[in-house]
């Protein structure tokens, strides 16, 4: 008799984890977000690098020289064609499995994450 009351127990203990999941899912989604869904909603865009304190990147439609620093004063300077236009370029943004896959066929590609 003492140990089906152990049981009883348990299982009362079990419906009652099952309930509460169910009442957090339905009033409070966000608690239970799945992280990995959250972390593909990054955006992040490919710059090619030019040394290692500067890489090249698309900004609204033009290219330019990114130059940082250790010190957070970074510098920019738009590229321009020899008739002193802007080179133009196409902003690609992509998630966070494109840019895995990406990385994984090329472990040289660099990323930085945009918002």
């Amino acid at each position: 008799m003492k140990n089906n009351k152990g049981i009883v127990l348990a299982a009362f203990l079990w419906l009652l984890v099952i309930v509460i999941m169910i009442i957090l899912k339905i009033y409070f989604p966000s608690l239970l977000k799945d992280k990995n869904t959250e972390s593909n909603n990054i955006q992040y865009q490919l710059v090619d690098n030019i040394d290692n304190s500067k890489y090249m990147q698309c900004i609204a439609g033009a290219k330019y020289i990114v130059a940082t620093s250790f010190f957070g004063s970074d510098s920019v300077a738009r590229l321009t064609n020899s008739s002193g236009e802007s080179e133009s370029c196409e902003v690609k943004i992509y998630n966070g499995d494109q840019m895995s896959s990406m990385m994984k066929s090329n472990p040289k590609l660099n990323f930085i994450m945009v918002h």
